[in-house]
Formats: structure tokens, C-alpha cells, sequence
């Protein structure tokens, strides 16, 4: 009995691991260039196309049927103007290509000022200190 419950987890597990291989494959496929809007596009176009003939088929009229293919187009179109806008932004955006590698945090001189206030005022400082 035991020997059975293992072998059912282990086809679940083999299953299970099958499952995220895929899911990570073809999530991988999508982020890749513009994959992602092409497969949006080849679905919603299927579902336009279908609509289109169905209003064909309801009113006999080419002209109505293609207004549904007209408003594809347009959504399509608008989807684009936006990604091409979203990515010139980011190049807008981008920080220049020098980076800033430390500060520059030279206190030496703030310090010798106030040394020589001091030691002009009349305090106990010895010059020789500070070289």
C-alpha cells in the first residue's frame, strides 16, 4: 500500500515540476521582444474576425460587418503609439552613463578655517598641529 501512495506523489510531483517547466518556458517566449503583443494580437484578431462574421451573417452587409474590423485596427494601432510612447519615456528618463562613484567629502579646510579663527582669537591652538 505504501508503495503505491509513493508512486502516485511521485507522478504527481514529475507532473507538478512538468508544469512550472512550461509555465517558465512560456513566460520566458513572451518577454521576448514584442512576442507578447503579437500573441495578444492573434487572439484578439481571432475573436474581431469572428465578430465580424457574425455581423455579416446577421445583417448581409459588408460594410457593417467591417466596423468591427475597423475598431481592431484602431485599438491596435492606439496599443502601439502607447508601447512607443512608454518606451521613449524610459529613454527620456534614463540617468546619464556617468556614474557617481564617491563624494569628494574635503572637511580639511572648513577645519583649518576654524583652527585659524581660534588661534587668532586668542585660544590655545598650535599650528604646527594641523601640518
Amino acid at each position: 500500500m505504501k508503495r503505491i501512495i509513493k508512486n502516485i506523489a511521485d507522478g504527481f510531483i514529475v507532473l507538478n515540476e512538468r508544469k512550472a517547466m512550461w509555465s517558465n518556458t512560456s513566460t520566458a517566449y513572451l518577454n521576448k521582444g514584442k512576442n507578447n503583443f503579437i500573441f495578444g494580437a492573434i487572439i484578439f484578431g481571432a475573436v474581431f474576425i469572428y465578430l465580424s462574421y457574425s455581423v455579416y451573417e446577421s445583417y448581409q452587409s459588408i460594410w457593417i460587418a467591417l466596423i468591427p474590423m475597423f475598431l481592431f485596427v484602431v485599438i491596435l494601432f492606439s496599443i502601439m503609439i502607447r508601447n512607443s510612447y512608454e518606451e521613449q519615456m524610459k529613454q527620456r528618463n534614463r540617468s546619464s552613463s556617468m556614474k557617481l562613484v564617491g563624494l569628494n567629502l574635503n572637511f580639511n579646510e572648513r577645519i583649518l578655517r576654524k583652527m585659524d579663527l581660534l588661534y587668532w582669537t586668542g585660544h590655545k591652538v598650535s599650528r604646527d598641529v594641523v601640518t
